[in-house]
């Protein structure tokens, strides 16, 4: 056998496969159910037609007998091709018409009709292989009369894709179906020696898929991926909106904290100044110095507010700057520089929130003022230090505050002292902030306090 043979029996297989492949994929996709179904048996029908084709060409090359059925069942299978691809170019277009369903019904008639006389050998005869290996059958002129229905049903697909063509946006379809046209005239009706017809048949199928695979699954997932990121973009601004009224509901927040902690502010100061006109009227030592006293610890809450106002943070300060403002308020109150008095500062860095920086502070100014106060009687001359320790122990604030002075009388019971500011001391610690609290005295005094740092 040729070449022309082996080529043309190839096509045909080639063009079975791939016929079969996307009538298979037609009904696995689920959008456009009807359409895919129509397309699906016009792909069937390709199959069934290029598989007899092939099942012809092998019965006359092993010499299997006179193989008319096949050649019966591929030209059957082939003409109904036509109303089939009218239905199909319809949906496919949005072309809604009674009048070709009618007559695409019309045309599977018919055909069906004349198939009896089909297979009946009265329309095409003879099948063999020529000299060259090419496949050669005679058609009667009533066989040439039933060709001229699937072609004017291809050409009617070929003016519904013509016209719907910038709508559908499928410019090659009418030149697919004109391809099949072209093939079916050449190779089946002049019988060119050249395998047009499986040629024509894989062009039209293979167009026709692309279309509908384009139509059914790229074109959905363009418009999936639009809608998405339409989706994404309307989300984005919304959380883009949601974020800036947050960030302006924050802002005016922290405004107005920082406009409560101004006021407080100017109230205490208010307050701390008729302290100040009280007590240039106090002749009375002892009352001058509790007011004195009072005044220091209205001073320790009113640097509180008054970092919390200037902070960036309207929650949190730095408390060791704070312990430092705290310990130069008291140095100078204390006249520290004149009585030789040496200060010894190991401060770090530590963030807390406005109720523990106050009770601490409250803290560190009474056990700092008693230091100043009791620990160094005019007597002394010996070297004087007071040493402020503030350390993060791991979740806790470690304050230590000790002094080279005289020491506590006796044993010290800071729950049961009958001093008022080392009671307050003992609550706030203990009881206020859950910390600890210890005193050892000796060779002068040492207090240390461990308090839990709370978060916002």
């Amino acid at each position: 056998m040729s070449v022309l043979f082996w080529f043309d029996t190839s096509v045909y297989g080639f063009a079975a496969v791939l016929a079969a492949g996307l009538s298979m994929l037609s009904l696995s996709v689920g959008r456009g159910a009807a359409v895919n179904r129509i397309f699906a048996v016009f792909t069937f029908l390709v199959a069934l037609s290029s598989v007899t084709a092939v099942l012809v060409r092998i019965s006359l090359m092993f010499g299997a007998g006179y193989p008319s059925f096949w050649l019966h069942v591929s030209a059957f299978a082939f003409c109904l091709m036509g109303p089939v691809l009218l239905i199909f170019s319809a949906m496919y277009c949005g072309w809604r018409s009674r009048v070709i369903h009618a007559a695409s019904l019309a045309g599977v008639a018919v055909i069906s009709a004349l198939s009896y006389y089909l297979f009946s050998n009265a329309l095409l005869s003879g099948p063999r292989l020529g000299g060259y290996g090419q496949f050669i059958y005679d058609i009667s002129p009533m066989g040439l009369s039933m060709s001229a229905i699937p072609l004017g049903y291809y050409a009617w697909s070929f003016y519904i894709f013509w016209k719907m063509r910038k709508k559908t946006g499928e410019n090659f379809l009418f030149t697919a179906v004109s391809v099949l046209m072209a093939g079916f005239i050449l190779g089946g009706l002049i019988r060119l020696d050249f395998p047009v017809m499986p040629a024509a048949i894989t062009v039209c199928v293979l167009c026709l898929g692309h279309a509908l695979v384009r139509r059914q699954i790229l074109n959905p997932l363009k418009e999936y991926n639009v809608e998405l990121e339409a989706e994404v973009s309307r989300r984005t601004e919304e959380l883009s909106s949601i974020t800036e009224e947050l960030r302006i509901a924050l802002k005016e927040k922290e405004l107005l904290i920082r406009e409560i902690h101004h006021r407080i502010k100017n109230n205490i100061q208010i307050i701390l100044g008729l302290f100040g006109i009280y007590c240039t009227e106090i002749t009375d030592h002892r009352m001058l110095r509790i007011f004195r006293e009072v005044e220091q610890r209205i001073k320790t809450i009113l640097l509180v507010h008054e970092m919390l106002y200037k902070s960036d943070c309207a929650l949190n300060i730095s408390f060791s700057e704070y312990l430092r403002c705290m310990i130069g308020y008291l140095s100078e109150a204390y006249d520290l520089r004149h009585r030789n008095i040496r200060l010894n500062e190991d401060i770090e860095p530590i963030e807390l929130g406005m109720t523990q920086s106050i009770n601490i502070g409250l803290i560190f100014t009474e056990l700092f003022s008693n230091a100043m106060k009791y620990a160094f009687p005019d007597d002394v001359s010996a070297d004087k230090v007071i040493t402020v320790t503030v350390k993060d122990a791991g979740g806790s604030v470690r304050l230590e505050i000790s002094d080279n002075g005289i020491g506590l009388p006796g044993n010290v019971d800071m729950a049961t002292t009958g001093s008022f500011g080392l009671s307050m001391v003992y609550l706030l610690a203990t009881q206020q902030m859950k910390g600890s609290i210890s005193v050892e005295s000796g060779s002068g005094t040492r207090f240390v306090i461990s308090i839990p740092i709370e978060k916002p």
